[in-house]
């Protein structure tokens, strides 16, 4: 068996080991390395215990560093130009139980101002926040 071919079966253990220590540990700076796991044995365990409330992502396109939450109900992100020069923040929030395709942005609409603050908050927070209580 060749390194290539083990990778994804030695992530896969990894995941479903019992955590040796729940404290996320900080990445690695040099960006070698992957971001913590949360082991995923508990929650096949017991599908039915509360697990991570949110997911999160980034990427860069087009002069701007796109950073995202997704919950259960909502995709929020939030793009912020790559120089101070380029321009502002510009937000998306998109409601996928009514809007699974995500054609509508909601993130200037009135109605919706309390879920943007709510989620730019948890966004600010980061994934450590949307960990589950107790693993």
């Amino acid at each position: 068996m060749g390194r290539k071919s083990m990778r994804p079966t030695l992530l896969l253990l990894a995941l479903l080991l019992p955590c040796v220590s729940c404290t996320p540990q900080p990445v690695d700076e040099d960006a070698q390395s992957l971001p913590p796991v949360t082991p995923l044995r508990p929650l096949l365990e017991n599908p039915a215990r509360p697990w991570k409330s949110a997911a999160f992502s980034e990427t860069k396109r087009e002069g701007y560093h796109g950073r995202t939450l997704r919950t259960m109900r909502y995709r929020y992100t939030e793009w912020e130009p790559l120089t101070e020069t380029d321009g502002e923040t510009q937000r998306e929030l998109y409601d996928l139980d009514e809007d699974p395709n995500e054609h509508e942005n909601l993130a200037t609409e009135p109605a919706y101002r309390a879920i943007v603050d709510e989620l730019s908050d948890r966004l600010r927070v980061g994934w450590q926040g949307a960990l589950p209580e107790r693993i």
